[in-house]
């Protein structure tokens, strides 16, 4: 592709942040011209957020200038942002549930017919026109409560969209979304950028990028490393660019290294959850991390809840190393060694306004106090060994975790859930959202657990992390395990087939 030959219509010249006398960026060159892609890469932590925060008005720079259309910036409010055009997608959603889908579409438009009075047809009309855009087949009339996380991201984006934007900011728009609902959004954003619209893509789907992105900028600790025209350009190209570090030695398959018996660690038999008709039975031995896979709506999240006592079931058993359980909680599954981490870590996990020291204090209170006081001391050497082991960059009394990257409050939860070494690690998607250092040594975690004796068991909706990770995966559609593959039988084709059901039960 060749660079656009337009004008910018956004331009960061200098553009410095700091947080105290921590800078978040520092001294960024930036601009994206009409009608171009423009993706911004980098790890968690590498100055993105901050960067898009400034440009909708969220943050003002602490240096530098930001010109719009030529002319430079002078107020920086989200309110003003809007009125020159620019809108945001963030990738925490922001719906309102307990409105309609037109509601949420169109939460400042007044549709009046004669006489002023409100028309929910010519709303209603409008919203389904909207969503036809999107190939949404919904009935725009529904609460937003009764979609799933794909459509409700959809509706998200569409309510940006029909503000007209000149300048479209995406945060990790594809993250809930399946493929179909993934293809749908490049075709949009195919119009949008025919229609002279400037798109800034945020995504740590580096295929993604390459595929819709016409120049790409790349971050690294708070600094631009360099801005690239889309061409010829590989993914370890974009990678080696995005960590300034060797990711090779964290990449392998998992189990290598255990020696000891592989014997069965946790086990399912005719588990059936309330209006199920399939029973499902799996088993996970130590030294193993077996994967389970289906696509939006296969059942796998409600499997994954009710294994560890999330959701009610209506028949079946676990065993924890041979012990027969016929009723379990979270708390109980915890004292046996089963641990499990949340696919949402904002939602379950973590106490996102405290910080480090207080999350990790939080589970451990038991131990770690004395006649009803706490001893920091013992605290501080856990929080530090951590922070060492996995990784985390933070700094622990000082700093809440809301503020922490995706990455960091993701490795943050892993040190929580393993913070002694379990019989089975339920873990569902441990990657989501996180850049590609983090998930690479995130995986690293996964791969040193089963080698050392450990299990996991794996919900994943990324199906290249699923056959990197696993050494057996089993694959569900429709609340069902149709097929259990290992070894030379899993393939990307083959797990794709039998979740999409274009091949046969077996």
């Amino acid at each position: 592709m060749d660079p656009p030959m337009a004008a910018p219509i956004l331009e960061m010249r200098g553009i410095t942040k700091r947080f105290g006398s921590v800078p978040a960026i520092e001294d960024i060159a930036f601009e994206a011209a009409p009608g171009e892609v423009h993706a911004i890469l980098g790890e968690n932590g590498a100055g993105k957020s901050t960067l898009v925060k400034i440009i909708c008005g969220q943050y003002a720079p602490s240096k530098g200038q930001l010109f719009f259309d030529g002319k430079m910036v002078e107020t920086f409010s989200p309110h003003h942002a809007r009125q020159l055009g620019i809108a945001m997608v963030q990738q925490e959603l922001s719906v309102f549930d307990h409105l309609t889908v037109a509601e949420n579409l169109f939460p400042d438009h007044r549709f009046a017919r004669r006489g002023g009075w409100f028309s929910e047809r010519r709303l209603h009309s409008a919203a389904a026109e909207a969503c036809a855009q999107l190939n949404l087949e919904i009935d725009v009339g529904l609460p937003v409560s009764a979609l799933t996380p794909g459509q409700k991201q959809l509706i998200e984006i569409l309510r940006c969209v029909n503000a007209n934007p000149r300048v479209l900011i995406l945060d990790e728009p594809t993250s809930g979304l399946n493929s179909r609902e993934g293809g749908a959004l490049v075709a949009l954003l195919k119009t949008l950028r025919a229609n002279a619209v400037s798109i800034l893509y945020i995504s740590h789907r580096i295929p993604e990028v390459l595929a819709l992105s016409d120049r790409i900028t790349i971050l690294r600790d708070g600094r631009k490393r360099e801005t690239l025209v889309n061409r010829r350009l590989s993914e370890d190209m974009l990678i080696s660019l995005m960590v300034g570090r060797d990711l090779t030695g964290l990449r392998g398959k998992s189990g290598i290294g255990f020696q000891g018996v592989k014997s069965p660690a946790f086990e399912a038999k005719g588990l059936r959850g309330p209006g199920q008709h399939h029973a499902v039975s799996l088993a996970v031995s130590r030294g193993q991390i077996v994967g389970v896979f289906g696509l939006e709506g296969s059942g796998t999240f409600e499997l994954s809840q009710m294994l560890v006592g999330l959701l009610p079931r209506r028949s079946g058993t676990i065993e924890i190393e041979g012990r027969v359980l016929s009723s379990w909680t979270p708390r109980g599954l915890n004292e046996l060694g089963v641990t499990f981490l949340h696919a949402n870590r904002k939602e379950a996990g973590l106490y996102l306004n405290l910080d480090v020291s207080e999350n990790a204090a939080a589970p451990r209170l038991s131990e770690l106090s004395r006649w009803g006081l706490l001893d920091r001391g013992a605290l501080a050497e856990i929080v530090a060994g951590s922070i060492m082991k996995f990784g985390i960059k933070a700094r622990p009394r000082d700093q809440r975790v809301r503020h922490l990257s995706g990455g960091n409050q993701q490795k943050l939860m892993l040190s929580l859930a393993l913070k002694k070494a379990p019989v089975c690690f339920v873990v569902n998607e441990p990657t989501r959202g996180v850049d590609v250092g983090s998930k690479a040594e995130i995986h690293h975690l996964l791969r040193d657990l089963a080698a050392d004796g450990g299990s996991v068991l794996l919900f994943s909706s990324e199906l290249p992390e699923m056959i990197s990770l696993a050494s057996i995966i089993f694959v569900m559609r429709d609340g069902k395990l149709l097929s259990r593959l290992e070894g030379e039988e899993i393939t990307e084709e083959r797990v794709m087939a039998y979740a999409a059901g274009a091949r046969a039960d077996g």
